[in-house]
């Protein structure tokens, strides 16, 4: 009744599985059908230029904001 395979099937579908994409992965090296590496696409959105500048940015505003609070602090506390 029950249509699951057994651990042993599982086992052996896995081990076919990953023989047969070893064997394509060899078959499209040696016909030298291997992918290009994916280049980014720029983000027309993104003010930023690169991933550090995106990174760096709220750090930069923050210390600007403490830079600006620091400074009306002691009128704050008067």
């Amino acid at each position: 009744m029950n249509n699951h395979p057994d651990q042993q099937t599982i086992n052996q579908m896995k081990k076919d599985r990953n023989l047969s994409q070893a064997t394509l992965r060899e078959k499209r090296y040696r016909e030298k059908l291997y992918s290009t590496p994916k280049i980014a696409q720029r983000n027309n959105i993104c003010e930023y230029e690169t991933v550090e500048e995106e990174f760096t940015a709220p750090n930069t505003i923050i210390t600007d904001q403490i830079r600006i609070i620091k400074s009306q602090l002691p009128g704050l506390l008067k």
